[in-house]
C-alpha cells in the first residue's frame, strides 16, 4: 500500500471528515453499489487496453486508460485498508454533528421511511370534533 499512500492522503482531512468518509466506504451503499461501478469500470478498461487498435489508441490513449486502472486498484486496495482501520467512534461522532431532519432526509432518500402528509401541520378548528376525538 506504501505506492499509493502518497495518493491517497488522508492528512488534510479533519477528524470529522475522516469519520464521514469511513462511514461512506463502511456502509452498505460502498460495498453493494459503489465498490461494484468502480470493480466494472476498471475491468471495462482493462478490455479495452486489449483493443490494440488505432481507433481506440485515438479515442482512449493507452497512457489514460493504464492510468485509470492503476487508480481504480489504488482507490479500491485503500478503501479496503480504510475499512479495516475505521474508528467506530469516530465514525459516531461524525454522524452525530448530522441533525435529526438530516439523518430522517438521507432515510427517506434510501428509500427507508415514506413521507406523511401533513404531520407538521395543525388541523383547522373546524376539523376537529371533540365528541369523537376518542
Amino acid at each position: 500500500m506504501s505506492t499509493f499512500q502518497k495518493v491517497f492522503d488522508m492528512t488534510p482531512l479533519t477528524d470529522l471528515e475522516l469519520g464521514w468518509v469511513e462511514f461512506a466506504v463502511t456502509s452498505p451503499a460502498y460495498d453493494v453499489g459503489f465498490r461494484k461501478y468502480i470493480t466494472s469500470m476498471r475491468n471495462t478498461m482493462n478490455k479495452m487496453m486489449l483493443d490494440r487498435s488505432q481507433t481506440r489508441k485515438d479515442e482512449y490513449p493507452d497512457d489514460f486508460l493504464a492510468g485509470g486502472i492503476a487508480f481504480g486498484d489504488g482507490i479500491l486496495e485503500y478503501f479496503d485498508r480504510l475499512i479495516q482501520e475505521a474508528n467506530m467512534d469516530r465514525i459516531n461522532r461524525s454522524m452525530n454533528t448530522r441533525t435529526d431532519d438530516q439523518q430522517y432526509e438521507d432515510k427517506q432518500r434510501a428509500g427507508e421511511v415514506s413521507v406523511v402528509v401533513g404531520v407538521n401541520q395543525d388541523p383547522e378548528p373546524s376539523e376537529i370534533a371533540p365528541a369523537e376525538d376518542y
